[in-house]
């Protein structure tokens, strides 16, 4: 039967008031599958009985499956400020009632719950679930949309057009997540970065946006007021001796190319920059402050400027063995998997100085417990 994407709840439909439906029931199996088996979170919220995950926002959301033949492989999820009631964690989080504020609930919209099966991933199916989310919004005139991702996702976002605007929240499920913003209006910005939705716009779509939004969706600065596109760059001309060992043998122009392909987070005293139990793969390369590394409740080591955090699992599939929470305000460059291979096809020398940097750190550590 193939791919398929469908609309399966719309609280703007009058024919489509019950949630209660098989597809949803498909929709809260795959967030099982994926949020609570994959990734242990949810656990206290989970119906274990039936493997379903619903969210109580879900009677006020959009809602999309995306299904190959019968099976769910995917879904996605619109928050529209015209009939949805937003969370404190959502205001807390996004600052929704200050975009309503500027533009309006119908022009307002917080996508979320974007999940997609491990054996989907890298293929069609976020490129279908996408599309059919921005169709809608743009046949609607939401054109203020809002969303959050893992430090390590941050790229992949803003290749489709948003842009980091506020400092990170510490979510009490995923850890540390980066607050997004595109404005569909923003034309110039969406071609610059080749989004997705440029070609998808009508010629009568506006094409300008309010000064003030533009404000609040411009570059965030850090609490010292300083652009950390620009601190990092300062951080990165530091001499070779006090960079981490992981960028050892990188000059000045790899350095500079390794920055404008990372994903650089600002943290604070009590960042949950991993947890336990997780199945994240990044490593976090502390550029400044510290944090401490939590097994069973007890601190069993404490990460310094310079120091790698996660590096396990970069290299290895396995779940989070210990918590890692921020001792200070700080920051640091997050890398995944997925940093490693586009570096390993397009900037191959780079990618292959990382490594090596890295399992000779992981044979330093070896050699420091006395297990090689």
């Amino acid at each position: 039967m193939g791919l398929t994407v469908r609309l399966v709840h719309d609280p703007a439909a009058p024919d489509d008031d019950d949630p209660a439906t098989d597809e949803i029931a498909k929709v809260e199996r795959l967030r099982y599958d994926v949020y609570h088996l994959e990734k242990s979170l949810f656990a206290g919220d989970a119906d274990h009985d039936r493997r379903r995950l619903r969210d109580p926002q879900d009677p006020g959301a959009v809602i999309w499956l995306a299904l190959d033949g019968d099976e769910e492989v995917g879904t996605i999820r619109l928050l529209w400020a015209r009939h949805a009631e937003f969370s404190h964690h959502d205001e807390e989080t996004f600052g929704v009632s200050e975009f309503i504020a500027i533009a309006g609930p119908d022009r307002v919209g917080l996508i979320s719950r974007f999940i997609v099966r491990p054996e989907a991933r890298g293929g069609v199916v976020a490129g279908l679930l996408l599309d059919a989310i921005a169709q809608y919004c743009i046949e609607r005139r939401i054109d203020v949309a809002l969303c959050d991702a893992e430090p390590h996702l941050v790229s992949f976002y803003e290749a489709l057009g948003f842009r980091p605007y506020r400092a990170a929240i510490d979510n009490p499920e995923f850890g540390l997540m980066v607050p997004l913003v595109m404005l569909v209006s923003d034309r110039p910005h969406l071609q610059h970065v080749g989004s997705f939705v440029v070609d998808m716009l009508p010629d009568g779509f506006p094409s300008e946006v309010e000064p003030e939004l533009a404000e609040m969706a411009g570059r965030p600065t850090d609490a010292s007021g300083s652009d950390p596109l620009v601190a990092i760059s300062e951080l990165f001309a530091r001499s070779f001796d006090e960079r981490p060992l992981i960028f050892e043998g990188l000059d000045d122009a790899q350095m500079k190319r390794l920055a404008a392909r990372s994903t650089v987070v600002d943290f604070t005293t009590g960042d949950m920059l991993i947890k336990e139990g997780h199945a994240s793969r990044t490593v976090w390369v502390l550029l400044e402050g510290s944090a401490e590394i939590v097994r069973a409740g007890r601190v069993v080591a404490v990460a310094t400027r310079n120091s790698l955090v996660g590096e396990l699992a970069l290299l290895h599939d396995t779940r989070r063995s210990a918590d890692v929470r921020a001792t200070s305000p700080g920051r640091a460059i997050v890398l995944s998997p997925r940093t490693i291979e586009d570096l390993t096809e397009q900037e191959p020398e780079i990618a292959t100085k990382l490594l090596f940097n890295l399992c000779a750190h992981l044979g330093r550590e070896l050699l420091k417990a006395g297990t090689a």
